[in-house]
């Protein structure tokens, strides 16, 4: 191929490049005013920052408790949410109240949590993440003056496609419907060799979670038995919530088993909806739209080309 045609190729990757980043980069369409997410917290027990340690029950008679943000406004690249804590029977006897609620601005690029009177980054935001995050060094959050990095970011798709596997075993069974393990971006803190262990009072225990992100909404879905956020580790002084919430076996084949699994799942959304039946299977790789889009412009880039060098020596 010649020079002209080296140019056209790859004026057509950037091109390619740009409109991927651009969809994956931007601003979700649904981080507009009303746009909320609830979640159902199960815990048995909740660790207070002041080294107040409370177990509430078994993981099978855990307090449910209700936790989630609301979109006040958008000004700029900046998100007011309304963040609460309530629904427990057990903030009372922490906190003095049987409700707890913040507002907090967050940097749409980066998920910041910023306090736009001086400047300061305090955290990450918790309740989504980008697809673009996956694979990349991300912080977590900050705890007991740490800043943990994710273990590791990544599309669930592209883990079982680097596995071998293209097609979901399970569905993910929870309150507002079901999602299959390819809907998810898995992000996963503590599977070093060495794990970080919190120490509170006379209570030390190994932190360790896993968080599964929606892959077109980013929304987070689920978290595991463990769950901390700067939210509530520098708003409400809550240093970790431990617990599960189990699993369900739903009318149909074992094989397809459907779980509702960890310390916090999505409990009611306008975000978005899960299906009403398994989804079971036809799973699709990601990568496969962006590869077909390749295969059809690149001849149809040579094709053009071609008429116009054979126009010219006309």
């Amino acid at each position: 191929m010649n020079r002209n045609l080296h140019l056209s190729l790859l004026f057509l990757s950037l091109i390619l490049l740009i409109c991927q980043c651009s969809s994956v980069r931007g601003e979700f369409d649904w981080l507009t005013q009303g746009s909320y997410a609830i979640y159902e917290l199960n815990t048995s027990c909740i660790i207070k920052l002041n080294e107040t340690y409370l177990r509430i029950g078994s993981p099978t008679n855990a307090t449910v408790a209700r936790y989630g943000f609301t979109v006040v406004k958008i000004d700029g690249n900046y998100a007011l949410l309304y963040v609460s804590l309530n629904e427990s029977s057990v903030l009372p006897v922490l906190f003095d109240t049987s409700s707890l609620s913040c507002l907090v601005w967050v940097d749409l690029e980066t998920r910041d949590l910023v306090d736009r009177d001086t400047g300061e980054v305090w955290g990450k935001c918790p309740f989504w993440i980008y697809p673009w995050e996956a694979g990349a060094n991300v912080t977590a959050f900050g705890l007991l003056n740490m800043t943990l990095m994710w273990d590791y970011v990544s599309l669930v798709s592209e883990a079982s496609a680097s596995e071998g596997i293209y097609s979901p075993t399970h569905s993910f069974l929870t309150p507002i419907g079901y999602f299959n393990e390819f809907d998810f971006i898995a992000a996963s803190y503590g599977n070093k060799p060495d794990p970080t262990y919190i120490t509170l009072g006379t209570h030390s225990f190994p932190l360790s979670f896993q968080s599964l992100f929606h892959v077109e909404k980013g929304l987070l879905l689920i978290s595991d038995s463990n769950y901390i956020d700067d939210v509530l580790a520098k708003k409400f002084s809550i240093a970790v919530c431990q617990g599960s919430l189990g699993r369900i076996e739903p009318d149909y084949s074992q094989e397809n088993i459907g779980w509702i699994v960890g310390c916090m799942i999505i409990y009611d959304t306008n975000i978005l909806r899960g299906s009403d039946v398994p989804t079971v299977g036809g799973g699709f790789p990601l990568y496969v739209p962006l590869l077909i889009g390749v295969i059809v412009l690149v001849p149809l880039a040579y094709y053009v080309y071609v008429r116009r060098l054979s126009k010219r020596r006309s």
